[in-house]
């Protein structure tokens, strides 16, 4: 059911009860928790893409609460309604000029993606866990939502994560889709932040411009939406997206880089990685070479390798939701995710955009369904 909240409500508490959670070096992060009734199956967290903010979840939120989930939101550091400091923030968590301008370097420093696996790992510990009890738990992840919670999964070696389960949706693992080899990409993101470290990277101009004109837009394919989340920026000017600059891709570049690794090494590290297999192949040397034929030889080689690779994957409820066609980041690389989770399930849409839970309703619908056959099995 599609709703235009603006026929209902203009302000975000009618909706949502806002919250504020105080980091250790004293920046402040803002929450909140969809208004509905006792949620009768559990507590759901989003976590949003870079450059959204919680007023757009409102509809997804709404879903599931019927469907018996208390919908989280968590913004990150500088974005959205993001405050500075303690004591230095206005009412409703309205930052000043003074604030947005601090905002916007906190979204472009160039450990941005440390820093945001650092800011969850604590709300984690500090808000959600106290919160949530023993009740079951939804991790619903988007884009860079996504990456950086795979970041912390991977940087806390969390093989068990009780009774949560895990929603990827349109996940980051390389910030852009132009097809060039990631070392190149690398390199060229550490050369212009070397050059140009707090302005705009090339291209962003005509990408911003690009993403507002709906005929162009790299989000959804469903106008509606697309308007109502124009319209939330109309009416809250703090919620415009801030420019991201050399610096923030340079970040985002070694991010991904770290990411991939972890999802080969299980988040152990090269070292670690290497050390292991050789083990374990000079145990099953032997075995492996007492084969007949140089092809025998190699396959149970595989068998050996395969079998190491199931020692290292995730042992948490994922279901990953691919876009192959996207253009914000690149779909090819999403694939990387096979294999890595020892109870995980992936399905691609590939006449989807970026913004899946967002999409025409056709799509969405699609979406939802394998949402909630991936809860029900989990759940019950």
């Amino acid at each position: 059911m599609r709703v235009d909240y603006f026929s209902q409500a203009k302000e975000l508490g009618e909706y949502w009860v806002s919250q504020n959670v105080a980091m250790r070096d004293g920046v402040v992060l803002h929450y909140a928790v969809y208004m509905a009734a006792q949620p009768s199956r559990g507590h759901a967290l989003i976590l949003l893409d870079h450059g959204e903010f919680i007023e757009k979840y409102c509809e997804v939120a709404e879903d599931l609460a019927r469907r018996g989930w208390q919908a989280w939101c968590l913004e990150w550091r500088g974005q959205g309604r993001y405050h500075t400091h303690t004591g230095e923030t206005g009412e409703e968590g309205e930052a000043s000029g003074n604030e947005a301008n601090e905002a916007s370097q906190q979204a472009n420093t160039l450990g941005w993606f440390d820093v945001s696996v650092s800011d969850f790992d604590e709300f984690w510990q500090r808000v959600w866990l106290p919160e949530t009890q023993e009740k079951p738990g939804l991790i619903l992840a988007h884009g860079i939502g996504a990456h950086l919670l795979l970041r912390w999964m991977f940087s806390n070696r969390r093989r068990d994560f009780g009774r949560n389960a895990m929603i990827l949706t349109a996940p980051m693992l390389r910030p852009w889709s132009v097809q060039l080899p990631v070392f190149i990409g690398y390199l060229l993101s550490l050369v212009m932040n070397a050059l140009n470290p707090l302005t705009p990277y090339p291209g962003q101009e005509r990408e911003s411009a690009r993403d507002k004109n709906f005929a162009t837009n790299r989000l959804t394919q469903d106008e509606t939406r697309f308007r109502i989340f124009e319209r939330w920026r109309e009416m809250n000017p703090e919620l415009m997206p801030r420019p991201r600059s050399s610096n923030w891709l340079a970040s985002a570049m070694h991010s991904s880089n770290r990411l991939r690794r972890d999802l080969v090494t299980g988040g152990t590290g090269w070292t670690k990685w290497f050390s292991k297999l050789s083990r374990l192949l000079t145990r099953r040397r032997k075995p492996c070479l007492a084969r007949k034929g140089l092809k025998a030889k190699y396959r149970a080689f595989c068998e050996v390798v395969a079998e190491f690779r199931k020692t290292l994957r995730l042992n948490v409820p994922t279901l990953a939701l691919l876009t192959p066609a996207d253009e914000i980041v690149d779909g090819y690389s999403q694939y990387l995710l096979a294999g890595r989770f020892a109870r995980g399930r992936i399905v691609d849409f590939s006449d989807a955009r970026h913004d899946l839970l967002h999409e025409r309703d056709d799509v969405r619908d699609r979406v939802w369904d394998e949402m909630d056959k991936f809860i029900l099995k989990v759940f019950g």
